[in-house]
């Protein structure tokens, strides 16, 4: 009988030890996708600035 409790006790330790992956797992997806999305916003920005800078008169006119 003790070794169907131990049994019980690893799986429930199992299933908790699972759900908290999961949830690390789904909070490093959504910094990830945040992450993403800033990085594509400052490339735009960046290409905007740069293309402006392209676009400017020589400092000497």
């Amino acid at each position: 009988m003790t070794s169907i409790m131990d049994l019980e006790v690893r799986l429930a330790y199992q299933e908790h030890l699972l759900a908290e992956l999961d949830g690390t797992i789904r909070s490093l997806r959504d910094e990830v996708d945040r992450l993403r999305s800033d990085l594509q916003r400052a490339t735009e920005e960046v290409s905007a600035m740069r293309m402006a800078v392209e676009d400017a008169p020589p400092p000497h006119y």
